[in-house]
């Protein structure tokens, strides 16, 4: 019994120990906002998500398992920074400076504020005649609204809850992307006109995150090969207009 069980532990450890094993346990862990239309709940891999779309389309150039996990944007940031999760592609975010390697810019996106139709924003200074601004949790959009601490920002987990707070009279504004806040227009059938009326705040450029405590550096330098490679201005928006147009996303 005793030469069974020693027999067996051999056999356990050159297991573990060998290539195979370590074929199934070593994959990238990666993150996109877990919220329309950055991530879809789908079978259909074209449609899962514009930031999905985009994150695949690098990872599959490093020929190495990734596995994507749609996080809220707070624990996005959190995961990066304590190394439970590898990557993520967000908005490039200071936050976490001395937590993470930047690889990009991968694209960029028009961040706008939206207020109704009859109440515009033509400057910056006219922010502080505001109530109450939805602001995704953690997120960075430009810089001096990010250090603003005059400015009334409430904290949201997602675009959706940013707009029903609006469309509910709770806040007055919403700052985010355009594609993200175009969708959620489109989602909750309110008027597309409030588009042509909101203040361009500036334009934020999406970056690759890498964890300094991913266990995966050897993959580094082919990821940011891949990142350079996948670059286009204008890509973010380009793959949500293709999920408008050819997938069956939740629009009315």
């Amino acid at each position: 019994m005793c030469l069974r069980y020693t027999i067996y532990l051999f056999l356990l450890y050159c297991f573990l120990t060998s290539p195979v094993a370590f074929s199934v346990k070593d994959k990238l862990t990666a993150s996109v906002p877990s919220f329309a239309p950055f991530y879809f709940v789908t079978d259909d891999e074209k449609c899962q998500g514009v930031a999905v779309n985009v994150l695949a389309n690098i990872t599959k150039k490093i020929h190495y398992p990734v596995e994507i996990l749609p996080l809220p944007y707070a624990r996005i940031i959190r995961s990066l920074d304590i190394g439970t999760l590898d990557l993520a592609l967000i908005f490039k975010n200071n936050i976490l400076a001395d937590s993470v390697d930047y690889m990009g810019p991968v694209s960029l996106s028009k961040v706008i504020v939206l207020t109704a139709i009859d109440a515009p924003i033509h400057e910056y200074s006219e922010l502080k005649n505001l109530t109450a601004i939805a602001v995704i949790r953690n997120a960075q959009f430009e810089h001096k609204f990010d250090q603003d601490e005059s400015l009334n920002k409430v904290s949201v987990e997602s675009y959706s809850q940013a707009v029903k707070m609006f469309n509910r009279g709770r806040v007055d504004a919403v700052i985010g992307s355009l594609v993200g806040l175009d969708y959620e227009l489109r989602a909750q059938n309110l008027n597309l006109k409030m588009l042509d009326s909101a203040f361009h705040l500036g334009n934020k450029e999406w970056w690759l995150h890498v964890s300094n405590k991913t266990s995966n550096h050897h993959i580094l330098s082919q990821l940011s090969v891949a990142v350079k490679s996948t670059y286009r201005p204008k890509l973010i928006h380009q793959t949500y207009l293709q999920h408008v147009n050819d997938c069956q996303v939740n629009l009315p």
